[in-house]
């Protein structure tokens, strides 16, 4: 009960914004401001109509009420990450408890995927728990003594395994439950031969994903607008080989640069600097001392932490290997809209950070403060990707409170958006204006481009926007001239953003005083001197 506490707190200091914040982005409009049999139509096009179920079932709650659900999920994940580690031989005998459990907070605190906060990835995170909950209760059955095994065990194992694979990136990352069976029966047998013939016998568990697959494309192929999408090919898959090795250099890099975000603005090469200081003084400890202290997550030495970061690199490669055959690009997004494609990374870099912490920490205390360091540092990050959301909810209440009190803009069906403010989260884009259009005037009739490379699409056929899933159901395709430029700047800080949340319960209206008047609006029609020098000054 101590490590599910310790667990808890970990999750609820790093994620505990997430209950709280509010707020709609990117995809999610698409599920609140559509009619349900359109968000059916978009599910059994893209192949996966169990997962309908999931808007569906939170629709009638806040739109905020998903999130506590996506939090419950993280925080039951992180005690399958740790029971896990607990119940492999290998990480038992080196890590011991204290060991397992400071992985595991590390997972917890891993400042990536801050996607989870829209609903549209929320099928990621179930995912990813089923699939944790079956590589444990797939563990609790292989413990188990031969002639006595609960064969319910093994059923419920495969079905949540298969259940997960609705997340396509888990028929892959299922390769690392089949190595640690190879590993085991290794060391069990002592002969590869004995071992081969073993796993045989678990030959259920290794046709599962091809299965999944082979059930997927013959039973629910992707079609229409989603045919092809996310298509896998040999060539791909060969390519994305090559590629990985330095995607999995840039992925630790940026996750690494990730622990010192709130910090980079003001004092990146600082910060840096300190933390380079700190490890040389560790590694000269290392070198120069007579007494060793590693009683606190001490087993094995070095040959061993070497493994456990190789082994975290391996989870790391098979994490991103799914995405850079999608990508088919060295470079794989860990925050922002696309930070889901860092779905399956916190655990293996957490192995990697908490080895190397061992490596280079020869002494207790060394271990010890290095490792607290980074378990702040990656809460602060990971709160302040959610304080970037929330201002993100307010930049888009502000604008939808100036359209509205705009009469003029009414009878305007294109417009241009610019600013110099955009939220840094990267959610104020297609889908999130015409989503806050459509709040202000009630109608899907206007199309609001944002910044100048949005201009082209008027040059192109636009019939696909009432033909798809975007919130432009009853825009006039044929009506390709530019009515004019809205300058629109909001700009508030982290302690504005937890003061206005308060403000939000205890008083509203001063709530929207408050945001109104950060609120800088002007319009300039598109046939206006001012809009002219707007587009020939580039401005943003």
């Amino acid at each position: 009960m101590k490590v599910w506490f310790l667990l808890f707190m970990g999750n609820f200091l790093s994620h505990g914004y997430l209950i709280l914040l509010t707020g709609t982005f990117w995809d999610d409009w698409l599920y609140y401001y559509h009619d349900t049999d359109r968000v059916w139509e978009h599910f059994i096009q893209s192949g996966r109509p169990s997962l309908a179920y999931i808007p569906a079932a939170f629709w009638n709650l806040p739109g905020y009420g998903y999130r506590w659900v996506i939090f419950g999920c993280c925080f039951i994940t992180s005690i399958f990450v740790y029971l896990i580690l607990r119940n492999i031989p290998f990480f038992e005998k080196n890590l011991k408890n204290t060991g397992c459990l400071a992985v595991s907070l590390f997972y917890t605190v891993m400042p990536v995927n801050d996607a989870r906060v829209c609903m549209v990835d929320m099928p990621f995170t179930i995912s990813l728990l089923m699939f944790f909950a079956g590589w444990y209760v797939f563990i609790r059955y292989r413990s188990q003594t031969a002639n006595v095994r609960n064969f319910r065990l093994r059923i419920a194992a495969e079905v949540l395994f298969f259940c997960s694979f609705i997340t396509n990136s888990m028929l892959v990352f299922y390769f690392l439950p089949l190595f640690f069976i190879f590993y085991e029966e290794i060391c069990a047998k002592r002969n590869l031969k004995k071992a081969a013939v073993k796993m045989l016998k678990q030959a259920d568990f290794f046709m599962l994903p091809f299965i999944f697959y082979a059930g997927k494309q013959f039973f629910f192929p992707a079609y229409g607008i989603y045919e092809g999408y996310n298509a896998v090919t040999l060539s791909g898959m060969v390519h994305a080989v090559k590629l990985l090795t330095k995607a999995v250099c840039l992925a630790v890099k940026n996750v690494y640069i990730e622990f010192f975000y709130p910090f980079i603005s003001l004092a990146k090469i600082a910060a840096l600097i300190l933390l380079t200081i700190w490890i040389t003084g560790c590694l000269v400890l290392r070198k120069t001392g007579k007494k060793t202290d590693c009683s606190f997550f001490h087993r094995g030495g070095v040959f061993y932490n070497i493994a456990a970061m190789g082994i975290g690199i391996l989870m790391t490669a098979f994490g991103l290997f799914p995405y850079i055959v999608v990508s088919q690009s060295e470079y794989i997004s860990i925050t922002g809209v696309y930070g889901r494609y860092s779905l399956l990374l916190p655990i293996g870099m957490a192995l990697f950070f908490f080895s190397g912490i061992r490596i280079v920490c020869k002494y207790n205390w060394t271990r010890f403060v290095v490792c607290a360091v980074f378990l702040v540092l990656g809460s602060i990050a990971c709160n302040c990707h959610y304080l970037n959301y929330q201002i993100d909810a307010y930049y888009q209440e502000a604008l939808i409170n100036k359209l509205s009190d705009n009469e003029y803009l009414k009878e305007k069906k294109n417009l241009l958006l610019l600013s110099s403010s955009l939220p840094v989260t990267g959610s104020t884009r297609f889908y999130t204006l015409n989503g806050d259009a459509s709040v202000a005037y009630g109608s899907q009739t206007r199309l609001i481009m944002n910044g100048y490379g949005d201009l082209q699409m008027l040059e192109k056929d636009l019939n696909y926007l009432a033909q798809s899933d975007y919130l432009m159901n009853d825009y006039d395709a044929s009506y390709k001239k530019l009515d004019g430029i809205i300058v629109f700047d909001f700009d508030i800080q982290y302690h504005e953003c937890l003061k206005l949340r308060w403000m939000e319960y205890a008083d509203k209206s001063a709530f929207q005083k408050y945001i109104d008047s950060k609120a800088e609006f002007s319009y300039y029609p598109a046939d206006s001197r001012k809009a002219a020098l707007l587009i020939e000054s580039g401005y943003e």
